[in-house]
């Protein structure tokens, strides 16, 4: 079963490429990609790449086989399932109080004890997610609590991002503090690169790391002061 957002587009050969990688993969029961992102603001180039700075730079894939609910990685544009497995863990019913509901499906998979896999899909299918610059704040809101901005998750990448992608470029220059600031945008440059980002996300990549972690923030606060989160004129509690 295939499931995509309706705006996603597939490459004419995406769901052949798609099925010979379960095939090189032992069959996982869950294979999720995520699509090259179509940015035409600033909000949208400054913070979309991090979908896959984030997943592909910072997950532990090699500590991974597929199977521990709390390393499962997803993207909700575009999935793959086997149908068996699927009815099996309830299908969306069973996450219907999720508003993350790619990684809450590969979580339900990883529970239920089947592999789930994650590909980078930006050869394979491409979507523009938003419109603009209030469109990206919003949609990072909605699935921060159940991402980057949970109770133990927003200290944790509050460290890793902020030390290593804004701390460089504010501190005195020395050759250390020139390693890491090389450092940062070298694996931005590879990230942008290879999903074709454009050369601007990683110029500015310090300014939307700050942009990000505002937003994180600003979920955690909302969901402590028992705030909905609002999506498209509709309102969820969390």
């Amino acid at each position: 079963m295939l499931f995509i957002d309706a705006d996603v587009r597939l490459a004419p050969d995406a769901l052949s490429r798609l099925m010979a990688h379960i095939r090189r993969t032992e069959f996982p029961s869950f294979v999720s990609g995520v699509p090259r992102q179509v940015m035409n603001t600033p909000m949208e180039w400054l913070l979309l790449p991090f979908i896959n700075a984030l997943l592909f730079g910072y997950l532990p894939a090699s500590l991974d086989k597929g199977r521990k609910p709390k390393m499962a990685a997803a993207c909700g544009q575009l999935i793959l399932i086997e149908s068996d497995a699927y009815r099996k863990i309830g299908g969306h019913g069973a996450i219907k109080a999720r508003l993350h509901d790619g990684l809450a499906l590969a979580r339900r998979m990883r529970d239920g004890g089947y592999r789930t896999n994650l590909v980078d899909a930006t050869d394979l299918a491409s979507c523009r997610m938003y419109r603009n610059g209030s469109e990206v704040y919003a949609g990072l809101m909605k699935n921060a609590t159940e991402g980057l901005a949970g109770p133990v998750a927003l200290p944790v990448w509050t460290l890793l991002l902020g030390g290593g992608h804004i701390l460089p470029f504010l501190m005195r220059s020395s050759p250390v503090i020139w390693l890491a600031r090389s450092a940062s945008l070298l694996f931005r440059l590879l990230v942008a690169l290879r999903c074709k980002q454009g050369f601007r996300t990683v110029l500015a990549s310090p300014f939307g790391t700050f942009i990000l972690l505002w937003i994180q923030c600003h979920a955690r606060l909302r969901h402590l002061a028992g705030r909905p989160v609002s999506w498209k004129g509709r309102y969820y509690d969390t």
